[in-house]
């Protein structure tokens, strides 16, 4: 399972040396910062939405942010627990990228959303028809109902796409092998309140990336640790996956 982590600005020099893969938030690009960073980067490029943290992004906006970065991977904008308006967006979308014939030029992921798992599944199921959606994004606030395990019952058994889980809510996220890959904010949410019991999930408002973490020796070896756990519990899903 791969993993990509968010970090502020002043730990960006990090993710070099832990992340799988780059997890850019489109609205932060505007900042000097964080452009020049992940377009010098050589790693895989998601470019998130950040309908979890309240954004919306135009399509044309997106587009233009990942000509900037030169994203691999471009999420289809969403809306948390709401299928119409998540299903409307997601139908506009793929009709400016075929209008535009920009159908090979990125890889594309959607996302389920729904206020009930038959929403969920019909968003998922929609979602798979497409040759060139290779990617199905999963909302972490799917971990606030009573229904995700009916959900992810489904998927697990009519997979045929890589399934992110976007952001992490739990370490339950450990339990589902179908799972290709997530990002997390956690260890640097852990280092920002210096959280040691990293073994019992713990949840805190989120560090934004313009929040600045002062980095010291204290700061970092959370950071590390945190990422370690998270590491090897992945790997021993990837184990599984493949040797049972």
């Amino acid at each position: 399972m791969k993993i990509g982590f968010q970090w502020t600005l002043d730990s960006l020099y990090l993710s070099e040396k832990y992340d799988d893969y780059n997890f850019i938030l489109q609205p932060y690009l505007h900042i000097k910062e964080y452009l020049e960073f992940y377009k010098r980067s050589k790693k895989i490029k998601i470019l998130d939405n950040t309908a979890n943290e309240g954004f919306f992004v135009n399509v044309e906006d997106m587009f233009n942010s990942a000509s900037k970065v030169n994203a691999d991977i471009i999420i289809i904008q969403d809306f948390l627990l709401d299928y119409k308006h998540t299903r409307d967006v997601t139908e506009k979308w793929i009709e400016y990228i075929k209008s535009h014939h920009l159908n090979n030029d990125y890889e594309y992921m959607g996302v389920i959303q729904g206020s009930n798992p038959d929403e969920f599944i019909k968003m998922y199921e929609y979602l798979k028809s497409f040759d060139f959606i290779t990617y199905i994004g999963v909302p972490n606030i799917i971990y606030t109902t009573n229904f995700y395990n009916e959900v992810f019952n489904y998927i697990s058994k009519n997979n045929n796409k890589k399934i992110h889980q976007l952001g992490m809510r739990t370490y339950n996220i450990f339990n589902y092998k179908f799972l290709y890959s997530f990002d997390t904010s956690l260890p640097i949410n852990y280092a920002y309140y210096l959280y040691k019991d990293i073994k019992t999930y713990k949840k805190f408002k989120g560090v934004k990336i313009v929040d600045r973490l002062n980095l010291d020796d204290e700061k970092l070896k959370i950071i590390d640790e945190t990422i370690n756990f998270l590491k090897a519990n992945t790997s021993e899903v990837i184990y599984e996956r493949y040797h049972y």
